[in-house]
Order: C-alpha cells, then structure tokens, then sequence
C-alpha cells in the first residue's frame, strides 16, 4: 500500500490534516488515516499549486474581512455605548452563524428562505472558501459569492461613513 511516497491532503498550504481527535494540525501516517478530500503525494503537488491555492484563499478571505469590517463599523456608527455594541453585533451576527452553514449545511432551510440565506456574506465566504480549498475552483467560479462580499462591504462601509459621528 505504501509506495515510498508521502500522501498528504491536498491543500498543503494549511498545515497537513486535522488529524480526527483534536490534537490540531499532524500529518497521516497512511491515505486511510484522512478525514476528507483527494489524496495526493507531494510530488505530484507543486509548490506553485500550494502558493496558487494560498493566494486565492487569502483573496476571498481579505473580501471577507473587508465585508465584515464595513458591517461593523456600520453597526458601531449608530450605538452610543460598548453594550450597545456588543448587542447589535449579536443580533447582526447570530443569524448568520445560525443560516449560513457555519455549524451545519444552509441546503436545509427551506426554498422560501434561501434567496436570503444565499445574500449573507458569511454564506459567500464559507462556500467560497469551501469551493476553494475543497474542490480546487477558481475565482472566476466564485464570481458572485465575490461579488456578494464586495457589495456587503462596499455598502456597508459607505453607510457607515454616511452614519457616523464623532461625540
């Protein structure tokens, strides 16, 4: 079963593979021993794959910085005191942790809700990422989840500008 060469999961660039039992990032000691994904050897990954998939990973993962930046500046624009803050910022953000398939799949609320559930921004940048990291897409697949992240933080930090005052 071993060939001599190291199997490794596929995006190399995170460290190796969460090794199942919580002990954090560790290499498998065979291709039974991986929780997920393609099995590829380290020869058949080149280093400019890894710095490739690391770059784009990096980019989606900067618009949702950026995307959620701009929804908590909007947030701390309108509130007064930290406690207000900190509310607001758990009722912008519960629903999302709740919808967007953080915890579990966001394909199992319903069709009525799911225009919805799709518009959030961490919907668009944890399918992104998945589609990334998971499946080796490229960007240009991930046009509108991009572009749904673009529009949340170009909207929001606009509103944010717009709202806030310095007392």
């Amino acid at each position: 079963m071993n060939s001599g060469k190291t199997a490794l999961h596929a995006p190399l660039w995170l460290g190796g593979c969460i090794d199942g039992k919580g002990r954090g990032p560790s290499l498998p000691s065979s291709a039974g021993d991986l929780p997920c994904g393609d099995v590829q050897t380290v020869e058949e990954v080149g280093d400019g794959d890894r710095e490739h998939q690391a770059g784009k990973c990096g980019f989606i993962i900067m618009l949702g910085g950026f995307a959620f930046a701009g929804i908590g500046l909007l947030v701390a624009s309108r509130a007064k005191t930290v406690e207000t803050v900190s509310g607001l910022m758990n009722l912008v953000m519960l629903p999302m942790f709740v919808l967007s398939g953080v915890f579990f799949s966001s394909d199992r609320f319903p069709d009525v809700i799911q225009p919805f559930v799709q518009a959030l921004p961490l919907t668009a940048l944890n399918d992104a990422l998945r589609a990334v990291v998971l499946e080796g897409r490229d960007l240009s697949s991930q046009a509108v989840r991009i572009g749904i992240l673009l529009g949340w933080g170009v909207v929001s930090s606009v509103l944010a500008l717009r709202f806030f005052r310095w007392n």
